[in-house]
């Protein structure tokens, strides 16, 4: 599906993946990492289809797994003592519901980037910050095309190597060859290509002083709105946030702030979260009513 929301203002793009990540970071709420963590991984289905489950359940999940065990069984905080493993360390309740937390945490943000990856390409970063730091903005752009170019070229590389030795080495010795093979052909083409890619952007006059730029983006009336709506709703989230309105307390006793507050700041973050998202719905909602009045 094409997603319409990669059609806005660069500005736009940014302004929401940078609110929408910074809030899942700092914010542990309950509520608030549920909202993240739903609208995230709805998002990214609607972007990758049946990959996002690849990349859900291959990735992000084992990484969520380890960070809850790596803290349950080093974090000995907390009141309510569930039993005691071997060498008389306490395992808590505390301890395990703030490893789930920040589970939960790491898998939104791990979510957010994999949306980023797909909407902020990389002449939108080289737009924004390409005048600015114009040498990060060119490493940090080559790292964002970094791994789908290597994972392209892994495969192709891996297929030739196949087609010239899969009769020739065979077993365990055969297949370590190669895997040895194709991971010095990758690193050799991978320094070839940064060096080429460096090499044309200096010939072009990339970085230099009164150095013009061709661009196709334009700021509309709805990139504006976009804009104005995500820092509105940021400064009311922050506001909440500084007023305890979405505060959590996980030690000595697992506490979090229920008010009215809190679920009108949670409505507020949905509503921000699952923006992109209503964007598209509607508008396939608006082209599958144009092609049935044709």
């Amino acid at each position: 599906m094409k997603d319409e929301f990669s059609r806005y203002h660069p500005i736009a793009n940014f302004a929401y993946f940078a609110a929408a990540i910074a809030f899942s970071m700092v914010y542990m709420h309950p509520l608030f990492l549920i909202i993240s963590n739903l609208a995230a991984l709805s998002y990214l289905i609607y972007l990758n289809g049946k990959k996002a489950f690849g990349y859900l359940f291959k990735f992000v999940a084992p990484m969520a797994a380890l960070a809850v065990l790596v803290n349950f069984l080093f974090n000995h905080k907390g009141g309510t003592i569930l039993f005691y493993m071997y060498g008389g360390n306490p395992a808590t309740l505390e301890s395990l519901i703030y490893g789930i937390s920040a589970a939960a945490m790491f898998a939104s943000v791990l979510l957010w980037f994999a949306c980023l990856n797909r909407v902020f390409t990389t002449d939108k970063f080289i737009y924004l910050f390409g005048r600015i730091i114009p040498s990060l903005s060119l490493i940090l752009s080559m790292i964002l095309r970094f791994a789908p170019l290597f994972k392209r070229r892994y495969t192709q590389v891996s297929e030739a190597q196949k087609g010239l030795y899969s009769k020739t080495d065979s077993g365990k010795r055969g297949k370590a060859r190669r895997a040895f093979n194709t991971l010095s052909i990758m690193l050799t083409w991978s320094l070839e290509n940064a060096v080429g890619v460096a090499d044309s952007m200096r010939a072009r006059g990339y970085g230099l002083r009164g150095r013009t730029a061709f661009t196709t983006f334009r700021m509309y009336f709805r990139d504006t709105l976009s804009v104005v709506a995500t820092m509105c709703a940021s400064a009311l989230l922050i506001t909440l946030g500084v007023f305890g309105a979405v505060s959590v307390e996980f030690y000595p006793r697992f506490e979090y702030s229920e008010s009215i507050f809190t679920a009108l700041g949670g409505i507020l973050y949905a509503v921000l979260c699952l923006t992109p998202l209503a964007i598209n719905l509607t508008g396939d909602l608006r082209w599958k009513y144009s092609e049935s009045k044709n």
